[in-house]
């Protein structure tokens, strides 16, 4: 489950009952054996599984850190500090590999697989704790076929996603290849909010080669997660992980000194992160090939974001590449929402090109970013509007700088000279969106 945090939860059982656990080891001469925090009162529990006495002044939990000694949990693990579990802080949780991690969202649940035929697929169903603020589905197919949600339902009955009856498009939805999204509710529409109770999915799987319609083929829909964004929660931090191909003369030894990404990420913080109440976290640099320089279609952004997506290290990181010539658009992103903490499919990163100046690829990073937080544009390029009650629609024939919401961020032809701004709506949707994790308090 590629970058994903499997949590044991609503009753589905984890594997096979084991035995109970052996009797711990004798303690070593002078130390004290622990497996968790908790077992080493005033110290800490080391990666040696004997307590040591916590780094005095060290780092925190998920900050920064180049050895164990650096750190008061005596735990650097990839270079962020973290503990064994036991009593995690506040806003983290115990992941499969017993370390506290920040949580993406709490709690995540995995369905499938789900045969489809082109008549559809078996319904599967999930339950909406009480108390949740936003809800994203992940569809993920191995074969790589463009898939979405084929109709959904809440629990009293009411269709609020059917991308073949246009009455039903309350929630509207895209298909993607190989991984989509569906994030309940990408709309202020009150219908559409995650009432508690057991809501009901249908998939489908279309023709990857059919952009234009959507053509349903028989196919095997791997998994189906679903995410819980909990009603308290909004805002929060957004860790990056920053491609950077050759050609922009950008590169990942100077990138915490270069003005040129230091300029770029404080329009995102400006534009995007400040006005939905969240802020940027870690932010890591990786080189790309060469060979990603001039990106010339969707196929090949795809397989980018499939070649070089990485989860970061909180598991939460959205992945851009910025390349120096995005020959078919200026941006990209892998879905609206992109599947948060999926990693290595088509979906799991945006892509765009660096433009002239460091402010105008930050607005442009910015722009992406809403969509895979799950912001749709204001107005389509096909005339369609998005499904959000604050944000006006450009009428057909209206010339593009008279649009009513040509400074909006989500514009799809913005101005790169201007202030953009989003709807108290459109905020409300992207603060509430899973790539924002909490930090531990």
């Amino acid at each position: 489950m590629r970058g994903w945090l499997g949590l044991c939860l609503f009753g589905f059982a984890c594997g096979p009952a084991e035995a109970g656990p052996e009797a711990p080891p004798p303690d070593p001469p002078g130390k004290k054996v622990c497996t968790t925090a908790d077992d080493c009162p005033g110290a800490a529990c080391g990666r040696d599984n004997l307590c040591r006495p916590s780094g005095a002044g060290g780092a925190g939990l998920g900050e920064l850190c180049a050895d164990d000694e650096g750190c008061a949990s005596a735990y650097c693990d990839d270079g962020v500090c973290s503990s064994l579990c036991g009593s995690c802080p506040s806003g983290a949780i115990c992941s499969l590999d017993r370390l506290c991690r920040y949580r993406l969202a709490a709690p995540a649940l995995s369905l499938g697989p789900v045969t489809t035929t082109v008549d559809g697929a078996q319904p599967v169903s999930f339950e909406v704790p009480a108390d949740t603020g936003a809800v994203v589905v992940v569809i993920e197919d191995p074969d790589r076929l463009r898939v979405a949600a084929r109709r959904l339902s809440r629990p009293d009955g009411m269709v609020l996603t059917d991308p073949f009856d246009a009455e039903a498009e309350i929630i509207p939805v895209a298909s993607y290849p190989g991984a989509a999204s569906v994030l309940i509710a990408n709309t202020d529409d009150p219908r559409a909010t995650p009432v508690p109770g057991a809501w009901q999915l249908t998939v489908g799987s279309y023709d990857p080669a059919n952009f234009e319609t959507l053509a349903p083929v028989p196919g095997a829909i791997e998994r189906i997660h679903v995410l819980f964004e909990p009603l308290a929660e909004a805002g929060g931090t957004m860790d990056l992980e920053l491609l950077l191909a050759p050609g922009t003369q950008l590169n990942a030894a100077s990138a915490t000194s270069s003005q040129v990404l230091i300029d770029l990420l404080d329009e995102v913080q400006v534009r995007l992160l400040e006005p939905i109440g969240a802020e940027l976290g870690t932010v890591r640099y990786r080189d790309l090939p060469s060979d990603n320089d001039v990106i010339e279609d969707g196929n090949e952004t795809r397989r980018l974001c499939e070649a070089h997506s990485r989860p970061g290290p909180h598991g939460t990181s959205i992945n851009v590449a910025i390349v120096a010539d995005l020959a078919y658009t200026s941006g990209h992103a892998g879905g609206s929402p992109g599947p948060p903490g999926i990693y290595g499919t088509p979906a799991s990163c945006v892509v765009i090109e660096r433009l002239g100046g460091a402010r105008s690829t930050g607005l442009l990073m910015a722009h992406e970013l809403g969509h895979y937080l799950g912001l749709r544009h204001t107005t389509e390029l096909n005339g369609n509007g998005d499904p959000i009650s604050d944000t006006p629609l450009c009428a057909a024939g209206t010339p593009v700088d008279q649009c009513p919401d040509y400074e909006n961020l989500m514009f799809p032809t913005f101005p790169l000279g201007r202030e953009l701004t989003l709807s108290p709506a459109q905020i409300e949707i992207a603060r509430r969106s899973p790539w924002l994790y909490e930090r531990p308090l």
